[in-house]
């Protein structure tokens, strides 16, 4: 099985690099067979990254113009990545990704994934430098992320670990606080049937590989029978198609034989062969 899709991709529109235009012209050149964007959805207390509800209708213009254009050559999807604090519009979308960015702590929205020193600072800050309290209350929202999004993928579902890497460990994935929050969230969302995404992105920086969720945390949501896709998370064109081998070897290594696919007709079922 080749998995020649992508339901995780950026633009300009949002911090992504390239436009919708360019980013469809390179996945039809890779002979990719569906492509669906998701642009960050609106957050009122930080809009440095993400789509005004202006945007995301131009947003929403732009994509279904390509949808046109690609007819019948390749599928186009107009999705979202929606913030679990997000103020957006949860209509009109073919599909909607459940992300959590932040965590508010005493008021404040602290991000989880802008630096590595905001990150130090914000625990030091406001849980007296305890990371592994920032952590269990990172995977009680994703553990409500389906609910509170209605999505129809979960992404990047440990991407707290995302500064674990070059030879820095921010939080010990194996502590056993850390393990227990996550095996919590898993077990509230894998009823729901939505797909975890297997996200590429880390693959290339972490000394392990893993992708996110981690090779553990996808074990585990295996045993429990959950579902899930693959995506790279794509910021410019050069990462449209980045680790999806890797990916697809790795789900088969640990025993799936299903990857969700969307379409506009709604999530279906693939055998991975």
């Amino acid at each position: 099985m080749e998995w020649k899709r992508n339901y995780h991709t950026h633009t300009r529109f949002c911090d992504g690099q390239n436009t919708p235009e360019e980013v469809a012209a390179a996945a039809f050149e890779a002979g990719m067979v569906s492509l669906g964007f998701s642009g960050h959805s609106h957050t009122a207390f930080d809009e440095s990254y993400c789509m005004s509800h202006e945007a995301a209708r131009e947003y929403r213009e732009r994509i279904l113009a390509l949808r046109d254009q690609y007819a019948g050559r390749m599928e186009i999807l107009c999705g979202l990545e929606y913030d679990y604090y997000s103020d957006e519009s949860k209509d009109g979308w073919d599909y909607r990704i459940g992300s959590v960015h932040y965590v508010e702590k005493d008021g404040d929205f602290i991000p989880v994934d802008e630096s590595a020193a905001v990150t130090e600072g914000a625990v030091r800050n406001h849980y007296d430098g305890d990371i592994y309290a920032f952590a269990e209350d990172f995977f009680r929202l994703e553990g409500d992320v389906v609910r509170k999004t209605g999505c129809d993928i979960i992404g990047h579902f440990d991407l707290i670990k995302k500064f674990n890497r070059k030879g820095v460990t921010l939080l010990d994935e194996q502590n056993p606080r850390y393990r227990a929050a996550w095996q919590q969230a898993v077990r509230e969302l894998v009823p729901y049937g939505v797909p975890f995404e297997i996200n590429t992105t880390p693959m290339s920086w972490r000394a392990d590989g893993d992708p996110y969720p981690s090779r553990e945390i996808l074990e585990e949501i295996h045993r429990l029978g959950g579902k899930i896709t693959i995506s790279t998370d794509s910021h410019q064109v050069e990462m449209l198609q980045r680790g999806v081998h890797e990916a697809l070897a790795l789900a088969k290594e640990i025993g799936f034989t299903e990857l969700v696919a969307m379409s506009p007709d709604g999530a279906k079922t693939l055998e991975i062969g």
